[in-house]
């Protein structure tokens, strides 16, 4: 099953969890095959409509099945589109954004995913049309990026999926690649294989200047956590630049760490943090850099006391594993950019992150070896009422017994095929 889940809080840098300012309406929706044959409705309790409060965060849809487009499960790497009809209070109102992505229904053209439209004077056509949104009257007047729900939904073949905690560098900042279904920068990357295939279902939770200890006190971001089973971690830049003390940053790191563990991600992976500096050439050079406050970025600055006390932390065992940067650090010494890998000193190039994505994408995949069950439930994702116990077969063949109000996800005994 796909469930799409929507916010109307997002995670700001510097202020932390902010409300949009205002309700807003999806009046309809609907998903659509890639083949644009097949229109399915999207519910929300049963309803086409759902008014989207002011702040609520992780307010899901009904469940699509497979079945509704003659499938018996869905299958990675398949493309569907979303079509959402949402209207606001008045001419000005503000939406949660997300940016434009390749593959929407203007892919063969016009590649502006949202249009905005005056009610009074212009009517779209009929949301539940295979076809993308056309207009009488007035016309959309512009487009920009509009909300973008997460999918989610009911895990059938079990696989290592991945949140990124992180600030612009995990976020994609600089990375100038086209924009394809699994995105870019360095995590998005490392999350297909460099064929573009084999992908991990993930969560990106990186926002551009994020400091940890907003991250920490954030419970928009920590409401999808239990989405996922592992973590890819890339933060503490932002920490530096602002000022905060090793001390302060390790005990902001602790506090991450536990956050995770408590919210059932059961292993963390930790790049280093790389450096930042100037240049007179472009980054063309190593010879025309320099480090901006060596007192942060330097030797025995404080990015690299950081970066020892990530060391402990895979000694320990709170980490799997620890990426060091090295593919973009200087050969002449490691507080430089290697050329070619950056534009601006602060972040990778698309090259950058690139090469970063490397040695991350066997990392991700190992996670598959370690999978455990995991424990975000049915009813995590939306509501079952029954008032009994009820018996089903697992996956396994083997009868079991669901709770009161626990979802029933029943098997052919013999075959093992799900049958809903």
């Amino acid at each position: 099953t796909l469930v799409f889940s929507f916010s109307s809080r997002y995670l700001v840098a510097n202020t932390g969890d902010t409300n949009v300012g205002n309700n807003w309406t999806i009046q309809d929706m609907a998903i659509v095959n890639g083949a644009r044959t097949i229109s399915v409705p999207v519910t929300f309790s049963g309803s086409r409509s759902r008014l989207m409060t002011d702040g609520e965060i992780d307010v899901r849809s009904d469940p699509v099945f497979p079945t509704q487009f003659g499938l018996t499960k869905f299958s990675k790497d398949e493309k569907y589109y979303l079509k959402i009809r949402i209207t606001g209070p008045a001419i000005d109102f503000w939406l949660p954004a997300g940016d434009n992505t390749f593959g929407n229904y203007g892919d063969t053209g016009d590649r502006v995913a949202t249009k905005w439209y005056n009610t009074a004077a212009t009517t779209p056509s009929n949301t539940d049309l295979t076809t993308r949104y056309t207009a009488t009257g007035t016309g959309f007047t512009w487009g920009y990026s509009g909300p973008k729900p997460f999918v989610l939904g009911n895990i059938l073949e079990e696989d290592a999926s991945v949140l990124a905690v992180g600030d612009s560098i995990s976020s994609s900042v600089n990375d100038t690649a086209t924009s394809q279904t699994w995105g870019v920068g360095l995590f998005q990357r490392a999350t297909r294989s460099a064929s573009n295939n084999d992908t991990i279902p993930s969560i990106n939770l990186s926002v551009s200047s994020l400091r940890t200890d907003t991250f920490n006190n954030s419970v928009y971001a920590q409401t999808f956590i239990k989405y996922c089973r592992n973590a890819y971690i890339y933060i503490g830049t932002n920490d530096v630049n602002n000022s905060a003390s090793f001390a302060t940053i390790q005990s902001r790191f602790n506090t991450m760490y536990q956050i995770l563990n408590n919210n059932r991600i059961q292993n963390k992976v930790q790049h280093y943090l790389i450096t930042r500096t100037t240049s007179t050439d472009a980054w063309v050079t190593e010879a025309n850099q320099t480090i901006n406050n060596a007192s942060f970025w330097g030797a025995g600055g404080v990015a690299e006391q950081v970066n020892a006390f990530i060391d402990t932390k895979l000694q320990d065992g709170t980490l799997h594993s620890v990426l060091t940067g090295n593919q973009v650090r200087g050969l002449t010494s490691r507080y430089l950019w290697l050329p070619n890998t950056t534009e601006d000193g602060l972040h990778p190039s698309a090259n950058g992150h690139e090469v970063l994505a490397v040695p991350l994408r066997p990392v991700l995949r190992s996670f598959r070896a370690e999978l455990e069950p995991l424990e975000v439930s049915f009813t995590d994702m939306f509501s079952v009422n029954r008032t009994s116990t009820a018996t089903f077969f697992d996956r396994n063949g083997n009868m079991m017994t669901a709770p009161i109000n626990r979802a029933r996800f029943n098997h052919n005994p013999l075959t093992l095929q799900p049958l809903g």
